[in-house]
């Protein structure tokens, strides 16, 4: 087994497996993965690799590092963060995580990283690990992680739903879609309301060709 650089030639087949074993937890599409992977500018191609076993990909770790003041936010430089790290059914406790953990974290020890979070990066799939993957929180443990507070993603599905979705009626103001041509009017509110982590992340997907119109098409689903 060798471990390679991640590329996005690797996402498939980590994806294929990862939604085979642990989609019941969080599926991940390829447009939800190059998202909070590689099309974001915290993502770490220098700490980030795949395993791969006679050409067949059976496991990779994404890592992410601040680059410097993005937007007037800044989360730390001296901090790292493990985003991804799994490895196949079939060929987990052959120390093929371990070797993937090691080398993203000697990585990010060579860039400057003192810390190194699990998951709670921007962009992320998950703000810790999952407290039913008990075994995976033992795992870590035995790496020197430790517990921090119990922080939660909270997930609805839409077809079991109860809350009223109907829009409330006041008369000093009005509820409605966002449209394109409004992106400056949502950043100046999320500058005064909400200055840091969700300003920098709508003004990353704006940069990325988004608009307030894509904000609420993905917020509907």
């Amino acid at each position: 087994m060798k471990t390679v650089s991640f590329t996005l030639n690797h996402a498939e087949a980590v994806l294929d497996a990862w939604n085979h074993s642990m989609g019941f937890i969080l599926p991940i599409t390829p447009r939800l993965f190059k998202q909070n992977t590689t099309d974001e500018r915290s993502f770490c191609p220098h700490s980030s690799f795949a395993a791969v076993e006679n050409g067949e990909v059976v496991g990779a770790v994404i890592a992410k590092r601040w680059p410097g003041e993005t937007f007037g936010y800044h989360p730390g430089g001296d901090v790292g963060w493990i985003n991804f790290l799994f490895v196949k059914e079939g060929w987990r406790g052959k120390g093929i995580g371990s070797q993937l953990l090691k080398e993203a974290e000697d990585s990010l020890r060579e860039q400057g990283c003192a810390r190194i979070h699990l998951g709670r990066d921007v962009q992320h799939f998950f703000p810790g690990v999952p407290l039913e993957l008990t075994e995976s929180i033992d795992w870590f443990k035995e790496k020197g992680y430790q517990s921090g507070e119990v922080v939660f993603d909270m997930i609805q599905k839409m077809e079991e739903c109860l809350t009223d979705l109907s829009i409330p009626q006041d008369q000093n103001f009005h509820f409605k879609r966002g449209q394109s041509g409004e992106e400056p009017a949502l950043i100046l509110f999320l500058q005064e309301a909400f200055p840091g982590r969700w300003e920098y992340e709508v003004r990353s997907l704006f940069e990325r060709g988004g608009d307030c119109k894509a904000i609420s098409a993905d917020m509907a689903r």
